[in-house]
């Protein structure tokens, strides 16, 4: 019927809510060029990523590791975007911090876990990389 009722009597005039579901972003394979020509085939690195974001709150961040490239839930040691009690942000993030390790794909990954029903709404992805000249 739309309406919902508040724990223990409380009222409120402005209400987030919402389903979970697992939502995963993942960006095509990075082109950052290299010494030599294109970074496509060549090992690269992610040490860092700027996230542009728009009234969100959540999330958490990573890539895959080599041998996970098609396993969806692979987040490599996966960080939390935000802590839950910030409320809704709007610009962009502080540096997110990588883990270590090269690969041949170079993606990010961004993820709004089912257990985390809020908004995180991606408007640019700045990556930070080192590409490997062969």
């Amino acid at each position: 019927n739309g309406s919902i009722t508040l724990p223990d009597g409380q009222t409120a005039t402005n209400i987030l809510l919402g389903f979970g579901y697992d939502s995963l972003a993942e960006t095509p394979r990075i082109e950052a060029g290299a010494a030599d020509g294109t970074a496509q085939g060549k090992l690269k690195r992610i040490t860092g990523a700027v996230l542009r974001l728009w009234q969100s709150l959540g999330g958490e961040y990573g890539t895959r590791s080599a041998e996970d490239i098609a396993d969806d839930n692979a987040l490599e040691r996966p960080q939390s975007l935000f802590d839950a009690g910030e409320g809704l942000f709007t610009g962009d993030t502080a540096v997110l911090k990588f883990p270590s390790g090269y690969n041949q794909s170079g993606t990010v990954i961004i993820r709004q876990p089912a257990d985390m029903p809020l908004p995180l709404n991606i408007v640019a992805i700045m990556p930070q990389l080192i590409t490997q000249d062969r």
